[in-house]
């Protein structure tokens, strides 16, 4: 029994991972902001989407690096400015 949900599991995650980070990350942020509140997670994105933009600008990474760096920055701003990518750019 447990080798067989083992088995189902290598084959969920094979074929579906980026569904399972997706599902798994959501969660992880539900309990977040059940845990702390809203706002101390927003703060927390905030501070964590500086310190990327930091890292990536500094370190003078690989363009494409530096795009999924801006392209998470952007998620994380967006969601605080209300939902939509209103960033522009």
């Amino acid at each position: 029994m447990k080798e067989e949900l083992q088995m189902l599991a290598e084959k969920i995650w094979a074929g579906h991972k980026g569904m399972c980070l997706g599902g798994l990350g959501g969660v992880l942020l539900a309990t977040c902001i059940l845990l702390f509140g809203f706002w101390n997670m927003l703060f927390v994105c905030l501070l964590g989407g500086i310190g990327l933009f930091i890292g990536v600008n500094r370190c003078g990474a690989v363009r494409q690096q530096r795009h999924t760096g801006m392209l998470m920055l952007r998620v994380c701003l967006a969601v605080g400015a209300g939902g939509g990518f209103q960033c522009g750019g």
